[in-house]
Parts: C-alpha cells; structure tokens; sequence
C-alpha cells in the first residue's frame, strides 16, 4: 500500500511539473496531459500494435477537437458537442466509435486520478458519451467457436462470385492468422512450392479517412510461417493465376482493386450476411482464429506446436483459450441434461 502511494504521489508531482511547463509554451494543458498519458500506457505492458492503433485515434478523433483547449475549460456542452462529431464520422462504424469513446474516458479516469479532473465532471461526461448503438454489428464481446462442421457450414454458402472472401475466411481459420494479418498479405509472402505463408505485418487505419496502411509489425513482433494445408495453397494459387496478381498485389484486395486491402467492415458485412444463410450464430473474425487453435487442440496438437503457430510468447495463453472453451462446452453440456431430464 505504502509504495502504491509513493508512486501516486511522484506521478502527482511529474503532473503539477507538467503544468508548469505549459504556462509559455505552445501547448494547451490537454495537449500536454495527453501525452503524459499514452507514455504512461506505453508502460502498461500492452501490444505494440494496441498502443498504436490507440494513439491513431487518439490523434484523428480527440486531439483533433480538443487540443486548444485546457481541461478545465471543457464543458458538458464541448462533450455534448464531440459526441455530435463523432455521430458524423461516416468512415467510422458504431464499434470504432465506441473505442474512441473509451480511449477519451480512459483519458478522464487518469485525470481523475491525479486531482486535474473532479469525479462530478467526469461522470457527466460519461453520461453524455453514451455508447453508439451496436444493433446489427458483429460485436467484440460476441465471443464463440466454430467446430469443422459448422465452418463448412458456412462456407458452403459462398457462391463463386465471392470467392475472395470464402478464401480470407478459410486462410483465417486454417492458419490461425489475426485478421489484420490475413487481409495485409501480399502474393510474395507465399510459397506456394512449400506450401507456407510469411506472416511479418498487419493493416491499420492510419489517416482515419478509411485509407488502410500496411504496417511492417505484428502484435508480438514475430515473424512467423505458418504451413499451409494443400486444398487451401492449390485454392490461393489458383486465384493469384486467374486474377494475374503480381507479386507486390494484396491476395485479399478491396475494391481499388490490387494494390489496396480488403477493409474489415466489408468482411464484416459480407460474414453477417452468410451467417444468416448457414443459420449459425454470428462471431467475430477474431473467433476463427481461436476455432483454429480449439481444431487443434481437440486433435491432441502440442501445446508447443500449437503456440507457435499462431504467434504466442505464451504457452498459457494458448492453453486458456481452449480451457476457456471446454469450460463453456461443459456449461452446454449440464444445461442440455438438465433440460432434457428434469
């Protein structure tokens, strides 16, 4: 408790300092306060990609509005008035909107903490911010696990006009990749001779005007290679010859065409349709990821084997995804008796 307290007090003082320091300088008070936090969240142990994808909307979506200004000087008609901004960022979905949101009450919260916001402010501006509606989306907490069966399920109803989906949702599934990985590769990552894929970046939303930019990075900052199984090599490669991609091309493009990726709200919106054609419960892109390592494990793979795969430092987080999944297979399973002999 008492070291807990001594590190409050020091930020404290690194905070009244900070102050000080905006007095004559070109920075408003917010500004500078902002940075204090997200070098504080560089400290947090959080991904590289977390924390650069947090500092991008940061930049473009908060800072954007409120840099002029000082703390003290927000007022629940500047938050009613943000929350109006950010309602007209087409470019935005309501998931995007809300993280936005949460980043800026994170923000307040570390205020609060530090005396530079009173509590009453804060809870006024979280009420005003209340959270865009997510009706129809495919949220982050809809968490669930396909099995074989209902992959092919669902991949049975992509018609050949949709291939380039039906193929990033087989490669996400079958190689385990984050789906920021999948939609970011190039033809020349693939070895279609040795049936392998270099996994070494991801695509983000840099500008925070829709443009997708191709980040040399990963959440661990491994590079990995990943083999992949034949059908799905023979199918990639196929598509590569019949569109005559070069090998600098997105295999997943958009629709600019080669030299752009796939957005995630378009796969989004293209899963949402086909999961009501194969009658499954939706889930998020990042639960096929997660359906390729319960595959596995449910085919007795090392653990080892299997955490290299998809780019765990870990062990344990690959083992608490599975066990996370037995657990709620075991919870089905009490129910389904129970209703079945009660």
């Amino acid at each position: 408790m008492f070291i807990l307290s001594k590190l409050l007090t020091e930020e404290k003082v690194r905070l009244q300092n900070t102050y000080s320091t905006v007095i004559g300088s070109n920075k408003t008070q917010f500004e500078v306060f902002f940075e204090k936090y997200i070098e504080r969240r560089k400290t947090s142990g959080l991904a590289d990609t977390t924390l650069y994808n947090e500092r991008l909307k940061s930049n473009n979506y908060i800072l954007s509005q409120f840099k002029d200004m000082n703390i003290g000087d927000i007022s629940n008609y500047d938050i009613e008035t943000y929350r109006n901004y950010l309602n007209n960022q087409e470019q935005l979905n309501a998931e995007s909107k809300n993280e936005v949101i949460s980043i800026f009450l994170r923000f307040c919260d570390y205020l609060v903490l530090f005396n530079h916001l009173k509590a009453e402010r804060y809870n006024d501006f979280k009420r005003i911010l209340e959270t865009f509606s997510t009706k129809g989306l495919i949220k982050s907490g809809c968490k669930g696990i396909y099995d074989i069966n209902d992959f092919n399920t669902l991949i049975s109803t992509f018609t050949d006009s949709e291939m380039k989906y039906k193929l990033l949702i087989e490669f996400i599934f079958q190689t385990g990749a984050r789906g920021g990985e999948a939609r970011s590769v190039w033809v020349e990552d693939f070895d279609f001779v040795n049936k392998t894929v270099r996994l070494h970046t991801h695509v983000s939303n840099k500008t925070g005007s829709g443009k997708l930019e191709r980040i040399e990075s990963l959440k661990t900052d491994d590079e990995r290679i990943p083999e992949l199984p034949t059908q799905l090599c023979k199918d990639l490669l196929n598509w590569v010859l019949d569109n005559n991609l070069k090998s600098t091309d997105y295999i997943f493009y958009g629709v600019k065409g080669p030299s752009s990726a796939i957005s995630e709200n378009a796969l989004r919106e293209c899963l949402k349709k086909h999961f009501k054609l194969a009658d499954l419960n939706p889930i998020r892109v990042h639960d096929f990821r997660h359906s390729h390592i319960c595959v596995l494990f449910d085919e007795n793979i090392d653990d080892k084997v299997v955490s290299d795969r998809v780019g765990h430092k870990d062990i344990s987080t690959t083992r608490n995804i599975y066990d996370h999944v037995t657990k709620e297979r075991k919870n089905k399973l009490t129910s389904t008796l129970d209703k079945m002999f009660s």
